[in-house]
């Protein structure tokens, strides 16, 4: 017997914003940006909406369940016993990488779909914003020269991801949320989900030497010829943190690509 969590929705009939199919088409778009960046936010931040905490608070859970959880005999022997302070500090870091990781997860249930097939692993959150904002404000400019007919501005702040975001300011900024600033705390790199979130200040080094690039999927394709991080996940031990360096230091492994010597750093 299939899963219910795990079984695909019907198929939803799509929403009609305005009778004029030119005009439905057009906001259907900029619906859909904005929903994709809604969605890509919350997943990436771990900053999920109120509807969806609402939903976790109601779950109940099964205290009597005889279902197999993962093993923390170990884990909680070495926090104990043989732990450092900074091997706590990192160990807490890797679970607030993990509560992002599982939270992501719950959210797909609550969706009942696969919310992070759905976001690349090398998304710009801030490049995303950045294409919204300009796809909107491109959009009320035709709208309030007469280049777009029929179409309102009301239109686009009545659509429902507009809408939830807190619409338009008096002076015709958006009110959308923020990609999140480049932290100044080490990262250390263990997975691709961790790449997700830092992608502008997760770096190659080559040689010793910074590879500069404004994405680390800019980087992957200049360094390796593909289109994104994950493609080439398995040369680094699916971004093992072994892989990973500090300032001028070298990591415990690193890559031979075309005679190079690669690996990672973090840089801001």
């Amino acid at each position: 017997m299939e899963d219910e969590n795990t079984t695909e929705p019907a198929e939803t009939p799509e929403v009609v914003y305005h009778e004029d199919s030119s005009v439905n088409n057009g906001l259907r778009i900029l619906e859909e940006k904005a929903a994709f960046y809604d969605l890509a936010h919350q997943i990436l931040t771990g900053k999920f909406d109120q509807n969806f905490a609402q939903w976790k608070a109601a779950q109940s859970i099964d205290e009597k369940s005889t279902e197999e959880l993962p093993e923390l005999t170990n884990i909680q022997e070495w926090m104990f016993t043989t732990a450092t302070t900074n091997g706590l500090l990192l160990f807490q870091r890797k679970l607030n990488d993990l509560m992002t990781v599982l939270l992501s997860e719950l959210f797909g249930r609550y969706a009942q779909k696969n919310v992070r097939g759905q976001i690349p692993a090398d998304t710009d959150l801030g490049e995303v914003r950045a294409t919204l904002v300009k796809v909107l404000n491109g959009t009320v400019t035709m709208i309030e020269q007469g280049v777009i007919e029929k179409m309102t501005v009301k239109m686009i702040l009545d659509l429902p991801t507009i809408k939830k975001f807190g619409g338009r300011r008096e002076d015709g900024t958006w009110i959308i949320p923020n990609a999140p600033a480049e932290k100044s705390a080490e990262v250390t790199v263990t997975n691709v989900g961790a790449l997700r979130a830092h992608n502008t200040n997760v770096k190659f080094v080559v040689n010793g030497a910074l590879f500069e690039c404004a994405t680390l999927g800019e980087a992957a394709f200049k360094l390796f010829g593909v289109k994104k991080p994950a493609e080439i996940a398995e040369k680094f031990d699916n971004w093992h943190s072994d892989y990973f360096a500090v300032g001028d230091e070298e990591p415990k492994k690193a890559v031979l690509h075309e005679n190079r010597k690669i690996w990672l750093t973090k840089v801001g």
